[in-house]
């Protein structure tokens, strides 16, 4: 897993993860915003993206 660090044109950091499949994959990405989007307080992200490589 890599950290994802983009700033947005107005400034605005928006932050992320990247999980690189082994093998062949498709690209998926998938956005949760609202309460539960803060990146570094909600570990479903790491248990997500883990179960989804």
């Amino acid at each position: 897993m890599d950290n994802l660090n983009v700033a947005t044109r107005r400034g605005t950091v928006l932050n992320g993860a990247l999980f690189l499949s082994p093998g062949k994959a498709d690209t998926l990405v998938i956005a949760i915003t609202g309460i539960h989007g803060n990146f570094y307080s909600n570990p479903f992200y790491y248990d997500m993206g883990d179960a989804l490589i």
